[in-house]
C-alpha cells in the first residue's frame, strides 16, 4: 500500500512535471518569437536610421554648399558696394573741386554769375 501510495505520489509529479515542461515549452516558444519580432523591428530601425542619416548627410552638404555660395556671393557684393563707395567718393570730390573752381571763376567776375542764372 505504502509503494503504491509512492508511485502515485511519483506519478502525480511526474504528471506535474510534464504540464510544467509543456508549458515552459511554450514560453519559450513564445519568447522565441519575442526575439525574432524585436529582431525584425531593430533591423527595420536601424535601415531606417541609416536612411534618415543619409538623407540628412545630403541636406546639410547641399546647404553647406548653399551657405558658401551666398557667402561668396555677399563678399563679391561687398566688393561691389566698396567700388561704388570709392566712386561715389571720387564724384563727391570731383564736383567739390569743380564747384571751388566755379565759386572763384565767378568770384573774379561777378557779371558772368548773373549772365549764367
Amino acid at each position: 500500500f505504502f509503494l503504491l501510495k509512492r508511485c502515485s505520489y511519483t506519478t502525480n509529479q511526474l504528471s506535474n512535471l510534464k504540464e510544467r515542461n509543456m508549458d515552459l515549452r511554450e514560453d519559450i516558444k513564445n519568447a522565441n518569437a519575442a526575439i525574432f519580432e524585436y529582431t525584425k523591428r531593430e533591423k527595420a530601425l536601424k535601415e531606417h536610421i541609416h536612411k534618415v542619416k543619409e538623407v540628412f548627410s545630403n541636406e546639410i552638404a547641399i546647404l553647406k554648399k548653399r551657405a558658401e555660395s551666398l557667402l561668396e556671393e555677399s563678399r563679391s557684393l561687398q566688393r561691389k558696394n566698396e567700388k561704388a563707395q570709392n566712386k561715389c567718393e571720387r564724384l563727391f570730390s570731383e564736383n567739390m573741386i569743380m564747384k571751388r573752381e566755379l565759386e572763384e571763376y565767378y568770384a573774379k567776375d561777378p557779371k558772368k554769375r548773373k549772365a549764367n542764372r
